[in-house]
């Protein structure tokens, strides 16, 4: 396959629902192993579930990433539970169609989540995890800077307990950013 052209990342609106749950469980389907639900559970989600998942609100969006129209990747921000501050960002259910990989389309899809948790009123870090053993999603979030924290046992889908790789990242805000920087000087 030649280089897909027409790619757009864009945040799902309702009428996507369809597209988004066949595709997320085709991944599910196809490497259930990396994610940590199962396609059981999500096969039994209603309609009205996924049209929440892509219903675009202050700390959630699921993005979908598309060729010529097609949805052939995803990927979700969502807060996290494990923060009592609600500041902290899961950047997670991410996939693309296998024919699709090796194009560089998962920076593009890493770049525009950290985009939007940028411009999230909420969200100070994000944090994501990646199973053992998935060399493509770990070499993808290391370049991006991605800062590793912890390795951490857990339950995965397919029932097994396997290692995942903990990482951070600390977002930047564009007005802090762009905020005048002040010197102290020291008056004699």
């Amino acid at each position: 396959m030649q280089t897909p052209n027409h790619i757009e990342v864009r945040p799902l609106l309702p009428t996507d629902a369809v597209d988004l749950r066949e595709l997320r469980l085709e991944a599910l389907r196809l490497d259930g192993r990396s994610f940590a639900s199962s396609y059981d559970a999500e096969e039994k989600l209603t309609a009205a579930d996924w049209e929440r998942k892509c219903t675009e609100k202050n700390d959630l969006c699921t993005l979908g990433l598309f060729s010529k129209g097609e949805l052939i990747g995803m990927s979700m921000v969502y807060p996290w539970e494990e923060d009592a501050t609600g500041e902290t960002a899961v950047l997670g259910q991410s996939y693309i169609k296998p024919s699709y990989r090796g194009f560089g389309l998962g920076k593009s899809l890493f770049a525009r989540r950290l985009e939007w948790c940028r411009k999230s009123p909420q969200f100070m870090s994000a944090v994501l995890f990646i199973r053992d053993g998935n060399a493509a999603s770990t070499a993808l979030h290391a370049a991006a800077g991605a800062e590793y924290t912890e390795p951490k046992l857990m339950d995965w889908a397919d029932g097994k307990k396997a290692v995942g790789h903990w990482y951070k990242i600390e977002l930047k805000r564009p007005e802090i950013e762009a905020a005048p920087t002040y010197r102290r000087y020291a008056l004699h």
